[in-house]
């Protein structure tokens, strides 16, 4: 067995562990209780509420009606915090979104062509960065680190701020972690349509 096939087959039985360590906990209560984190989270009326951000304040209240809801939802205040919130993170959100879906695109037309492989074998065999043993990998690192990781980010840049009731701090350094990512994803692609890879799916 490799160093490679060691160290993820380490990193697995890790996160297994891992895992069954935080069922443990969570059976014994040490994280709190949950209903009292969700209020830490969600603030006064905003459970039930419906949030559309392109309604306007009377689409807002007609959609609270029709949902059944009793009060008005948000304060004024609450919604101010989190429009600031969703501001702050709306390029870094848009750029990493766009980013992944463009690799999306790109790793689905990289499965396609394997797919077809499958099935005609000799199809563009004159190129070779377009042999199974290439394209194959190509498909499933964009998959996982072009589309999955950097919509992942996306998300969790998004999420946060909002959840946390605070703006982003440094959303430079975040475009500037977007951009490495990205050249480090395609970096990854060119060395794999070049030849450079030990033939191991995922690496």
């Amino acid at each position: 067995m490799d160093f490679t096939v060691s160290v993820l087959l380490g990193t697995f039985l890790l996160s297994i562990a891992a895992l069954f360590i935080f069922i443990w906990s969570m059976s014994k209560g040490l994280f709190g209780d949950g209903v009292a984190a969700a209020t830490e989270i969600f603030g006064k009326n905003e459970l039930g509420t419906v949030e559309d951000p392109a309604a306007t304040a009377l689409q807002k209240g007609g959609l609270q009606r029709a949902m059944g809801a009793v009060d008005e939802g948000m304060s004024a205040e609450e919604e101010e915090i989190r429009s600031r919130a969703d501001r702050s993170t709306s390029l870094v959100v848009g750029v990493c979104l766009t980013l992944a879906v463009m690799w999306l695109v790109l790793a689905s037309l990289a499965g396609l062509i394997s797919s077809i492989k499958l099935h005609s074998p000799d199809w563009l065999v004159q190129y070779a960065w377009l042999t199974f043993g290439r394209i194959r990998p190509i498909h499933l690192n964009l998959v996982a680190y072009g589309w999955c990781s950097l919509a992942g980010i996306g998300v969790a840049i998004w999420l946060i701020p909002r959840l946390l009731k605070t703006e982003l701090v440094g959303a430079k350094y975040a475009l500037v972690g977007g951009a490495l990512w990205t050249v480090g994803v395609f970096a990854g692609v060119v060395a794999i349509a070049m030849g450079y890879s030990d033939g191991l799916e995922w690496l």
